[in-house]
């Protein structure tokens, strides 16, 4: 049962990683705000047309003065813009590179898991081989659970 519970984690991180392949350079989130029945049958009309190209639809047009949360490509998002002006819809850019905050994001994550590896080496694990650290029965809580890939891997093997 612990090996089927690792091989699960191990699955769940390729995959992770097989979708993080993904790039969103220059691609924007820009934040709608509807006012009317008027500007949410346009939104919906534009989400209808556009579906699965230039725009995806983090939060959908659903009522008004409900936000609607729009990733859109660097080549669409001029037009988009300016549809929305034009149509004088409330909006603003709530992200400018969505891959730059992704890349953000992946850099602090990795360095609290290297500050984590460290903090487990310093909290009385156990040294199996080279840097791998298995948390001592005292020392073992949650928080230990979440252990890099490298870590995983080892204690397959």
């Amino acid at each position: 049962m612990g090996y089927a519970l690792v091989i699960a984690f191990l699955l769940v991180q390729i995959t992770c990683e097989v979708r993080s392949e993904q790039r969103y350079e220059r691609h924007k989130l820009i934040r709608v705000h509807p006012q009317n029945t008027g500007e949410i049958y346009a939104m919906k009309r534009i989400q209808d047309v556009f579906r699965n190209s230039e725009f995806e639809f983090w939060k959908e047009p659903r009522k008004e003065n409900q936000p609607i949360d729009i990733m859109v490509s660097p080549d669409a998002s001029s037009h988009l813009t300016q549809f929305l002006k034009v149509a004088e819809i409330k909006h603003d850019i709530v992200i400018t590179d969505i891959q730059a905050l992704i890349d953000t994001q992946r850099k602090k994550r990795s360095q609290q898991e290297d500050v984590e590896d460290v903090e487990e080496q310093e909290d009385g694990g156990v040294n199996i081989e080279g840097d791998q650290q298995v948390p001592s029965k005292q020392s073992f809580n949650m928080k230990s659970i979440t252990l890099s890939k490298r870590s995983w891997i080892g204690y397959l093997s």
